[in-house]
């Protein structure tokens, strides 16, 4: 089961700098960018078990836009899980995917799929 769980703040509220209170012990931290935009995707990745961290990677993703970097480091993560739950079967816990982005969120919880089927 994959929980996802995104910071609640307005356009108007600064973005949090502290750690979110995960739902879940297994929390994958995630995020993508583009520089420029568009230009060079990098996507960063981070998976920890209550408060140790067990991987992280960051990874170049092509060419395109933030809006596909943020989608590009979900399935990155999703990946990582998969693997490392394969490697290691007492992390096949529910989990907690924390981003920064609503589009990617929304778009995962199918609250809002992208119109353009590139972006996935």
């Amino acid at each position: 089961m994959l929980n996802l769980k995104l910071p609640k703040y307005t356009s108007d509220t600064p973005v949090p700098l502290g750690p979110l209170e995960p739902t879940t012990d297994l929390v994958i931290y995630v995020d993508g960018s583009c520089q420029p935009n568009p230009g060079n995707m990098y996507v960063g990745v981070a998976v920890f078990m209550k408060e140790d961290m067990l991987w992280h990677d960051t990874a170049f993703a092509g060419a395109g836009t933030n809006n596909q970097a943020e989608y590009h480091a979900f399935i990155h993560a999703a990946r990582a899980l998969h693997h490392l739950q394969r490697q290691f079967p007492q992390y096949k816990v529910p989990s907690t995917i924390v981003s920064d982005s609503r589009l990617a969120v929304d778009a995962y919880n199918q609250v809002h799929l992208p119109s353009n089927p590139s972006f996935c």
